[in-house]
């Protein structure tokens, strides 16, 4: 199907529009958290579930998404994960308890799983060429960071202004209006021939996912039991799903294409984005509230530079791949991150704001790079008609990533802290955790530096065929 100019760029417009919306939700409540412990009278632990649980949804989900977007239709399953995650939000903001709002970040979670990965295959299949496409995954991306940036400042205003439920309210316009344009003027588009007929693997996906983020996050609430169990059921899990998706004539993972070397890196690359990137949000809340003693919307502006950064580099993403090159651009996005997270570790109760905002634009700087390049890099190893599968896989594992960062890092910061509760203790936990995250991303670049010339290789075929 044809669309004309208005038409594409108005669906442009909705699918841009939903991921900021998705993206914002994290962003946002972030800053809230604070406001939600002492409203609700909850344990500081507890905090770790509000996003975990958030995390965990659409990680457990987001597997099995993409496969449903190319059997029944990439525009009806977004509009579906566009309308769920409405009705999370209202569910959240009407929360009396923390079971409440569990409940409703979940299914906020479960409505992102559905959008996310549905944008970048609704775009694919918008845009066919791939310089374009580039360029538009370009500006999809500094959407992603746009809400970023306004996030922590929007959610810190409107916490102190109208309280937390506030910032879930904020959520409802933007996904009505999202639903509203993508209703009249996206194209249906499905390839049921292709997508995964893996019932049994899809299943054992989302239990797979859930029980391993489960027990991240009771290891991070130092819940050895429940941490333990759920790992055991983690591990089986996992055996039996490797074994249904090494024997599937088309399974839920796309495992063919895992065992390109250029798509098994881009995997790899999300995956790290989500471990060392996304879930440092949740550090740089704490550490600026409970470490440095900072309000939620003085905490707003002061991550202001770091969201501002990651906007500058991700504007001029397209303009960097054309002259670097995608893999290029990517190895220098994850060493500018490890190299502001590095210099984060050096943090003090002393340090000088103008140092502390120096960091965070040159993290931001890095992670503006990063975000655009892992997507773009995995949806240019993908055949046209598996988009669905290999959007939802790429996001499945940066989320992945992300729900294992939460329960990881903030693990180490407990244990950074030990029984040290006082700002001292945040930050001594901060330096462990960003330290460590920041050596993760390192590995991340070596291994890009070792397969740059393969890549390189893979491209220039490519490119003559």
């Amino acid at each position: 199907m044809t669309l004309s100019p208005a038409r594409r760029r108005i669906a442009t417009g909705a699918i841009f529009l939903g991921t900021f919306m998705a993206a914002l939700s994290n962003s946002i409540i972030t800053v809230a958290l604070p406001s939600i412990q002492h409203d609700l009278d909850i344990p500081l632990s507890a905090l770790q579930w509000v996003m975990g649980v958030m995390a965990m949804s659409l990680s457990a989900l987001m597997l099995s998404s993409g496969p449903i977007s190319d059997r029944y239709g990439r525009k009806r399953v977004w509009l579906a994960g566009v309308a769920i995650f409405a009705t999370g939000a209202m569910v959240a903001a009407l929360a009396q308890s923390l079971l409440g709002l569990l409940i409703g970040t979940g299914i906020i979670g479960a409505g992102g799983a559905l959008a996310i990965p549905g944008a970048l295959s609704l775009l694919t299949q918008l845009y066919p060429a791939q310089a374009e496409r580039t360029r538009i995954i370009g500006l999809w991306s500094t959407f992603v960071t746009g809400s970023l940036v306004i996030g922590p400042l929007v959610g810190g205003l409107l916490t102190e202004a109208y309280g937390w439920q506030a910032v879930f309210l904020f959520l409802l316009p933007i996904a009505g209006t999202a639903f509203a344009l993508g209703v009249f003027t996206l194209p249906e588009s499905a390839n049921p021939e292709a997508a995964a007929s893996d019932i049994p693997g899809q299943i054992l996906s989302v239990l797979l996912l859930a029980s391993l983020s489960f027990a991240l996050i009771s290891t991070g609430q130092r819940n050895g039991t429940a941490a333990g169990t759920a790992g055991g059921v983690a591990v089986l899990t996992f055996a039996a799903f490797l074994w249904i998706e090494l024997r599937a004539p088309r399974p839920a993972l796309p495992v063919d294409l895992l065992r390109q070397p250029t798509f098994a890196v881009a995997s790899t690359m999300s995956f790290l984005l989500g471990l060392c990137g996304y879930s440092t949000t949740f550090l740089y809340s704490l550490l600026l509230q409970k470490g440095l003693g900072l309000g939620p919307s003085a905490t707003g502006i002061a991550l202001l530079p770091y969201f501002v950064a990651m906007v500058v580099t991700s504007v001029n993403f397209g303009r960097l791949t054309r002259r670097f090159g995608l893999h290029d651009t990517m190895t220098a996005g994850y060493a500018v991150l490890a190299l502001g997270q590095g210099g984060m570790a050096l943090i003090g109760p002393d340090t000088p704001q103008a140092v502390l905002t120096a960091l965070f634009v040159v993290s931001g700087l890095g992670l503006g790079l990063a975000v655009p390049a892992a997507g773009a890099a995995g949806m240019a190893a993908a055949p046209r008609a598996r988009t669905g599968a290999v959007s939802s896989c790429i996001n499945t594992l940066r989320q992945a990533g992300l729900t294992i960062g939460i329960g990881l890092l903030g693990s180490l910061l407990s244990l950074g802290a030990g029984s040290n509760t006082d700002h001292s203790g945040y930050v001594s936990g901060f330096t462990l955790a960003i330290l460590i995250s920041s050596l993760l991303c390192a590995s991340g670049v070596a291994l890009l530096l070792l397969t740059r010339a393969h890549v390189s290789q893979t491209q220039q075929r490519k490119d003559s065929t």
